[in-house]
């Protein structure tokens, strides 16, 4: 159900902004952290950038869609990055 009070989805389109923007910078976290090896690191980087997508998610459910739409867009390309992030091969180093 979408809410239609101007100042909530005024305060619901800066707290998906503020969300996609620290989500997309974990995402890069990740990429670097697994990308060097610390697949830890990078664990918990995704994780975050999933919560944030989560968060962004949630409350962008709420937000009416016409005078939103640049907001909602944002929140599809979130949506993509955490796809290639989650689909993105990450080498086990072996135990051997």
């Amino acid at each position: 159900m979408r809410r239609s009070d101007p100042a909530s989805s005024e305060n619901l389109s800066d707290l998906i902004a503020t969300q996609v923007n620290f989500g997309l910078a974990y995402i890069r976290e990740a990429q670097n952290a697994y990308g060097e090896g610390r697949l830890e690191y990078g664990d918990l980087a995704r994780q975050i950038a999933l919560n944030a997508y989560s968060t962004a998610s949630r409350f962008a459910a709420r937000l009416p869609e016409g005078p939103y739409r640049s907001v909602l867009t944002d929140v599809a390309r979130f949506k993509d990055e955490v796809d290639l992030l989650l689909k993105r091969a990450i080498a086990i180093p072996s135990i051997a």
